[in-house]
């Protein structure tokens, strides 16, 4: 049987005190009483140190990270892509996720700490699963103009109702808590059903997701390796830059399929386990601290490589001067070598230029 859950430990000693209510049908005749054992599970000093060093390490440089692309698209002559918008807002929400709040707890009692925690991380999951679907569609060319949110609409309402479900499961669960520490769905059989056939939605959901992000991730790789051919014409300075290029973007589509991966197995395992403990089943997934911060430390690493890899370059006029010298050297060369580089002229990133949608608007 679930008792409670604390979400802030303000206090250096806690009493708890145990009483067996007794009344017509219940508690009654059953003898005195031998044993009781109860479960405590709370997070040990060490995790703790780790986890408010590696927030509070992280989160100036994530926060700086996203000051400096925001800038970078301010100077911009045109209005941002719907891709550089989306890469904001997902550093914004990792930056929110990274705050070290739970500082706060050593000297403030926060009880709504849970709630918050799980908040924060609901909407760095929404945030991160958008712009995965949008990174693979602004990178698929087709016919298809998708610089514009109305091309997602079907997906991100998708994630926009499987956020919003899970936000309400969570408040029956955790925000009733606030007035009633002891409140549980879980204790009743309906609630039980209900809790449990959620967590099968959101697990299920979660797969399929990983399925049909694969499936673009495909698109993507076939769209890039073709593409790459074409730089065979190219003159040898411009070649050079462009082969690099080509290699960040395949590492960064294999970082985003792992960290995509590791992301739904994290989520998928992290909802079964608290599903065991409300069962009271022995059997649980054992989650390690370094899983759990090597997760964190993943998602913080990969928003970062896209904030640096993606913003526009700074140095418009230098790049410009570059082209105007490369399409005298390249009066042979043909139109689609030309059509290709032409975007990059310190409007957008190298990267983008090549394989967004920005290179053929």
């Amino acid at each position: 049987m679930h008792a409670f859950e604390l979400g802030s430990v303000h206090y250096d000693n806690y009493v708890v005190n145990i009483r067996l209510p007794y009344g017509k049908g219940y508690n009654t005749d059953f003898g005195q009483l031998k044993s009781l054992n109860i479960a405590e599970i709370h997070q040990n000093g060490g995790f703790t140190r780790l986890w408010f060093g590696l927030k509070t390490a992280l989160a100036p440089l994530l926060i700086a990270a996203v000051v400096w692309f925001k800038k970078r698209i301010n100077r911009l002559p045109r209005r941002p892509y719907l891709f550089e918008t989306t890469i904001f807002w997902l550093g914004v929400s990792i930056s929110v996720l990274d705050f070290p709040l739970e500082w706060f707890t050593l000297w403030v009692n926060m009880p709504f700490m849970l709630i918050l925690s799980d908040i924060r991380q609901g909407i760095f999951y929404a945030t991160l699963l958008s712009f995965w679907l949008i990174f693979a569609g602004e990178h698929i060319m087709d016919s298809t103009q998708r610089n514009s949110l109305k091309a997602y609409r079907k997906e991100v309402v998708a994630i926009a109702i499987g956020a919003l479900s899970l936000l309400i499961f969570d408040l029956c669960e955790r925000g009733i808590q606030l007035s009633n520490p002891f409140h549980s769905i879980w204790s009743s059989e309906t609630g039980k059903k209900a809790a449990m056939a959620f967590l099968i939605f959101a697990a299920t959901g979660a797969c399929l997701y990983f399925l049909f992000f694969l499936l673009m991730m495909a698109k993507v790789f076939l769209h890039i390796s073709g593409k790459r051919s074409e730089i065979s014409k190219m003159a040898a300075g411009r070649r050079v830059a462009y082969e690099g290029a080509f290699y960040r973007f395949k590492f960064l589509l294999a970082f985003t399929i792992i960290c995509a991966a590791l992301t739904i197995a994290f989520f998928i395992a992290t909802n079964v386990n608290e599903a065991h403990w409300k069962f009271g089943e022995k059997r649980t997934i054992e989650i390690s601290s370094a899983f759990i911060a090597g997760i964190y430390g993943l998602w913080n690493i990969y928003v970062f490589a896209i904030l640096v890899l993606y913003a526009p370059s700074s140095k418009a006029t230098t790049t410009h001067n570059i082209e105007l010298n490369d399409d005298v050297s390249d009066e042979g060369t043909s139109d689609t070598q030309r059509f290709i580089t032409q975007p990059v002229n310190g409007e957008t990133s190298l990267i983008y230029s090549i394989a967004g949608k920005g290179s053929i608007e």
